[in-house]
């Protein structure tokens, strides 16, 4: 066996370097708020509110893994809602999709039904090379793909009405670096 305890290079049929990589550091923001975002046509929302998170890497060649979900509901229309995900307040340009043109570019997408009590969680996962030891940190940027003005709500239903067929939920964006 390696000296991780994880299995010998022999027998990781030339994984050995992947498993001698190891995590350094763990931060996670759970969003339990809630937020109201109204955003134009094409617009693109700064960072949601209380969704962020920051972390210090330990070294210069670490990678900082990105991962989470936000949870979203629409205020008319069957919409896509588009997310991007931020460094430092900009989109991270390797996590969107290439040559947009006059199309946004994202990093993942869901479907909202518009009904007053129907939420989507919409994942994300990225794998970021930040090359730095400063505090860094990391966001999530909202789109929708409407041709006119909208409100999304994040961790609520459009309704939001104090009953029993009513939900709020939440939203979490975890960094993690790995070194190696």
């Amino acid at each position: 066996q390696a000296e991780d305890g994880i299995r010998d290079l022999v027998r990781s049929r030339g994984l050995g370097d992947v498993y001698k990589r190891q995590v350094l550091q763990v931060v996670q923001t759970v969003k339990t708020d809630t937020s109201s975002i109204a955003l134009s046509s094409g617009a693109v929302s700064s960072a949601v509110s209380g969704l962020t998170v920051a972390i210090t890497p330990t070294s210069t060649s670490s990678k900082v893994l990105i991962s989470g979900f936000v949870t979203v509901a629409m205020s008319s229309d069957d919409l896509v809602v588009h997310i991007a995900l931020s460094k430092g307040g900009s989109v991270i340009s390797g996590s969107v999709g290439a040559s947009p043109s006059n199309r946004f570019a994202g990093h993942s997408s869901g479907f909202v039904k518009y009904d007053g009590y129907v939420m989507t969680s919409i994942p994300f996962n990225f794998l970021d090379s930040p090359s730095t030891t400063s505090a860094t940190t990391y966001g999530v940027l909202l789109h929708t793909s409407s041709s006119s003005s909208r409100t999304i709500y994040v961790n609520i239903s459009q309704t939001d009405t104090d009953n029993g067929t009513n939900a709020r939920l939440t939203s979490v964006i975890t960094a993690m670096e790995v070194g190696g």
